[in-house]
């Protein structure tokens, strides 16, 4: 797992990056100096011969400035790139991740506009995060690539509990390939228990501990829908 940066461009409520980053000890963390491209490429030659696979995380990974050239290095490796990203920032960039051979990436969002960016804290990045997502689909009809597999990741919690039907019901209508519906924690039987009382409805549940399996109502999903642990 490769972490480009400490530093996040959203204040989501539910990470200890973003959320939290005014907290002198994250503002401390969001300053240590990057790694630069040498020194990330000195590490894909040391690694690449033990691993077949590199996710690419952050904070947000596209606030490094080198990160294309990094993610084509690692291609020179043919390894797997697993992109962890907010969507936010990658603007021109979606045909570049579809040319490069990019895996997967993972993209989140955490509820309609409106509950979304109450979540994420930052007006105006649900359409930034969504055209980053038809972006993505349009490249790879352009380029006949059936990569990189798109996910939207979904964390639950108390502010967008009423509303992941809704969801569901935008990725719909989009070409993604997954959609995740996470819970923060779910550490005992209680807490599943509290869980499936705030659903009010069989439509989604949790089953076991740690992170959990989210059913969905299989009304909703018209095959572009594959929601997975």
């Amino acid at each position: 797992v490769i972490h480009l940066s400490f530093k996040c461009n959203l204040f989501c409520r539910h990470c200890n990056i973003g959320f939290n980053n005014k907290t002198s000890f994250l503002k401390n963390r969001s300053n240590i100096n990057e790694i630069d491209i040498n020194g990330w490429k000195k590490v894909i030659d040391n690694i690449a011969p033990y691993s077949s696979d590199f996710v690419i995380t952050g904070g947000e990974p596209f606030l490094y400035e080198d990160i294309k050239e990094l993610m084509a290095y690692i291609k020179k490796y043919n390894k797997k790139i697993h992109l962890m990203t907010n969507g936010t920032l990658i603007d021109d960039s979606t045909d570049k991740i579809v040319e490069l051979g990019v895996d997967n990436i993972c993209i989140s969002i955490d509820g309609p506009k409106e509950i979304h960016e109450k979540i994420r804290g930052v007006y105006g990045s649900y359409d930034k995060t969504i055209t980053t997502i038809n972006n993505l689909v349009k490249d790879k009809k352009k380029y006949k690539s059936n990569t990189p597999i798109i996910t939207v990741n979904c964390v639950i919690t108390d502010l967008n509990i009423n509303n992941l039907v809704e969801v569901a019901e935008t990725f719909q209508k989009i070409d993604i390939n997954r959609l995740n519906f996470i819970n923060l924690f779910t550490y005992s039987n209680e807490s599943i228990k509290y869980h499936n009382e705030k659903c009010e409805s069989d439509e989604f549940y949790v089953n076991n501990t740690m992170g959990g399996e989210i059913g969905i109502n299989p009304s909703l999903n018209n095959g572009n829908i594959d929601v997975k642990k």
